[in-house]
């Protein structure tokens, strides 16, 4: 009994630390991001955990979702705690409980619906399983979560229910928000480290050399061209890509110039040179630096009013996830096609040679053939003439042996005259 038990009990120990590690940094970014993401109406227009929450079921399960709760409880806990009197206390944790049931659900729901309808696939790799991904997982999900956390805050007081509606959009927008900017970066990475077993420097070449890669065979006799080229592809065009990011990001942010979409650009260039995972992190970066210049007043997306901040903000950051994300899965299918295609230009080109190695054994073999039937028809006609020519023979010794002896008799007398 004690040997049926041990390898169940590592599993489950994997799973607590799993779930108990998902709700530490659950908690950790949602303390980060009320920090750092915050307007002065305590509105987070991003709400990042979600999106951790997201990419942690779609990349380990549902077992997870024991993380997902946890965390929820203890980053909303700490938010709306009453500790005037114990009784309060408990009070108070009523709601932030049925908060967190809430994210669990609308998390778990956002990944059944998604692995039901890709039948388990990657889902950043077809433009198809993209928009599942965003519209099943990025907005239904988090619908369960916003109608169910805006409910319980409803019922204890916290917010009336005049405004039920306005707190309902904010707060999907933001869970939305959070899933559409961090939740392809988990996804994308995963996948990227699953199928790369290589050290980190090759992970990084792979990724960054695209089909331009094998255009670059010429070099391979040089290490020294070799290293320089690694070398740029890892360290070099991300600093510059980065720099450039962070420039435009300041002079559009900071220096009064809505030069915001300047940054779609950059995140194309990451895309074709940085593969998925580095386009979904400078995503990421981009995000995070229009929501802190947007709360802190800077921008083009600032305006009187909140929600219209909100809103531009939020389309800012639909248009480049949906953009990159886009894009990404466009040449990963354009990959694969290009991978098929050369599979079976290669299949063709071993048919086609077998073909030949059997068209020629059959020549041969049709030759042989014919060569024994010439042969047999030579043989056929000598045979036929011998059989003419002894069919003659017979028929005149049969009329000679036929003539009356007088005949033959006179007939010699006459040839002998």
């Amino acid at each position: 009994m004690i040997q049926q038990k041990s390898p169940i009990l590592p599993h489950a120990l994997k799973q607590i630390g799993g779930s108990v590690v998902l709700a530490i940094a659950y908690y950790e970014m949602a303390e980060i991001s009320r920090y750092l993401a915050s307007t002065p109406q305590n509105v987070t227009p991003v709400w990042p955990p979600d999106g951790i929450a997201a990419g942690a079921v779609l990349l380990f399960g549902n077992w997870i979702g024991y993380g997902v709760l946890l965390g929820s409880f203890l980053a909303n806990f700490w938010a709306f705690r009453d500790p005037t009197s114990f009784l309060s206390l408990v009070i108070s944790t009523l709601p932030v409980l049925g908060i967190a049931i809430g994210t669990t659900l609308g998390t778990l729901l956002g990944g059944f619906l998604l692995r039901k309808t890709t039948n388990l696939r990657y889902p950043l790799e077809r433009v198809t399983d993209v928009f599942k991904f965003l519209i099943l997982t990025g907005m239904v999900g988090p619908s369960i979560n916003a109608t169910v956390g805006v409910a319980c805050l409803a019922l204890s007081g916290k917010v009336p229910w005049i405004a039920y509606g306005t707190v309902w959009l904010t707060w999907w927008i933001s869970n939305v928000s959070g899933i559409f900017i961090v939740t392809p970066i988990l996804l994308s990475w995963g996948q990227f480290i699953q199928k790369n077993q290589h050290p980190i420097w090759q992970r990084l070449s792979l990724s960054s050399m695209s089909e331009d890669c094998e255009n670059l065979s010429y070099i391979r006799h040089s290490r020294a061209d070799l290293r320089r080229l690694r070398f740029w592809l890892i360290v070099v065009e991300p600093v510059i890509l980065m720099g450039l990011v962070i420039l435009i990001g300041k002079v559009a942010f900071g220096g009064g110039y809505h030069l915001e979409y300047m940054l779609i650009p950059m995140l194309i260039w990451s895309a074709f040179r940085l593969g998925q995972p580095g386009a979904t992190l400078f995503t990421f970066i981009v995000a995070a630096i229009a929501v802190i210049a947007t709360v802190n007043g800077k921008g083009g997306f600032v305006s009187q009013d909140l929600n219209q901040s909100l809103i531009q903000l939020q389309s800012f950051i639909g248009v480049i996830t949906l953009t990159i994300l886009v894009l990404t899965a466009t040449i990963a299918e354009r990959t694969q096609a290009e991978t098929k295609l050369r599979l079976a230009f290669a299949e063709l080109a071993r048919t086609n040679e077998t073909l030949e190695v059997r068209v020629q054994q059959r020549t041969e073999e049709l030759n042989e053939k014919n060569t024994t039937f010439q042969q047999t028809l030579q043989t056929l006609k000598q045979t036929q003439l011998q059989m003419l020519h002894s069919e003659k023979c017979l028929h005149w010794d049969r009329w000679w042996q036929g003539l009356p002896m007088k005949s033959i008799t006179r007939l010699v007398s006459f040839m002998a005259t």
